[in-house]
């Protein structure tokens, strides 16, 4: 009896079959789209709904152009992902991939394009990871901050500092004078 050999299609297959169990490693998973809004959640423990809000939009201000660097990340992950699908459809012995192989794979070679799209998918989902860690990290720091102002401001916000100033000023020229004529008019309530 020979030797069961396997035929090159079992092997891309397993070969891509290991490739997917790489991107499902756990040091990988915080990079997939649907562990996003987790993320947040868990980064944000512990915070009040009305503060997370503007934690949340602090971050986003201060992250200038993510948006575009995740969507860039996203077409190109996308792109690589097509590639390596004819790639594999032409190493399978499919024909209609190996006439759309010729025209579409860099370097004309579907196993040397294979490998070039495995690596580009890599470097996306890497990048998309990174975004991720950032904004969390960014979240964090940003949390911290706002505690710090809060504490050091006794746990008042800015309208209500802003009319323990003016409740000071008030007291500090009630005697005679140019003061004695009638008090300026209460702040405006802060929109909520």
């Amino acid at each position: 009896d020979a030797p069961l050999v396997p035929s090159p299609q079992v092997v891309l297959l397993m070969h891509l079959a290991a490739l997917c169990t790489l991107a499902l490693h756990p040091a990988l998973r915080p990079a997939l789209p649907c562990a996003r809004a987790a993320s947040v959640t868990m980064a944000l423990e512990g915070v009040p709904p009305e503060l997370a809000k503007q934690v949340v939009e602090a971050e986003a201000r201060a992250a200038t152009g993510r948006t575009p660097r995740v969507a860039g990340t996203a077409v190109l992950g996308l792109l690589a992902a097509a590639s390596a699908a004819v790639a594999a459809g032409s190493l399978a012995g499919n024909e209609q991939a190996a006439a759309l192989a010729e025209d579409v794979l860099p370097f004309g070679s579907a196993p040397l394009s294979l490998l070039l799209d495995a690596g580009v998918g890599g470097a996306c989902l890497w990048a998309y990871a990174q975004e991720m860690q950032t904004r969390d990290e960014n979240l964090d720091r940003i949390w911290t901050e706002l505690q710090q102002r809060r504490a050091a401001a006794g746990g008042a916000n800015r309208a209500e500092r802003r009319a323990k100033k003016v409740a000071r000023e008030r007291v500090f020229t009630g005697g005679g004078g140019f003061a004695a004529s009638s008090p300026p008019p209460p702040p405006p309530t802060p929109a909520s």
